[in-house]
């Protein structure tokens, strides 16, 4: 086997890259050790393809994800509901209301743009001290080893 040469930056950068990748594809894994729910896209808020919902378990509100942004579901919920009702459309008929969201699906997508949060990514630079204050990635040991042992493997199998 042939042996490869890189310094610590790389390998850290590496096996950063990899691990986010493996927590990714692993739908089960990612959705239950990140914390505060599925980070992971669901369904699409109200038929709109490109707006997805993050449920966060029935103690947290629901988020609207849109190009790496995010709101609170029941902000927008809200702000289309009063809109329905100003333009007579009763938001109790579900077919008429949900025909209307999407209807609508642009200017949601510019409210959610302007108005929302970039997505948190815990495996960014930025983030990766504020995620460790903040207890934001919830691993344990066991779980943590094999992920980078995994991703390690995968690292060395594709160099």
């Amino acid at each position: 086997m042939e042996k490869i040469k890189i310094n610590e930056n790389q390998l850290r950068s590496m096996i950063v890259e990899s691990v986010y990748k493996h927590l990714m594809e692993d739908s089960e894994l990612y959705d239950t050790t990140l914390g505060g729910g599925k980070l992971g896209e669901t369904d699409n808020f109200y038929g709109c393809k490109n707006i997805k919902v993050r449920w966060h378990g029935e103690f947290s509100d629901p988020e609207l994800i849109y190009n790496g942004m995010t709101i609170n579901y029941y902000d927008v919920e809200n702000m289309l509901v009063d809109e329905a009702r100003d333009m007579g459309i009763d938001e109790n008929d579900d077919m008429a209301f949900e025909n209307f969201v999407q209807e609508h699906e642009s200017e949601i997508q510019d409210y959610i743009m302007e108005y929302g949060e970039k997505e948190y990514n815990p495996f960014e630079d930025d983030n990766m001290t504020e995620s460790k204050k903040s207890g934001g990635i919830k691993l344990n040991e066991k779980k943590m080893m094999n992920i980078v042992a995994e991703s390690v493997r995968k690292v060395l199998n594709e160099s």
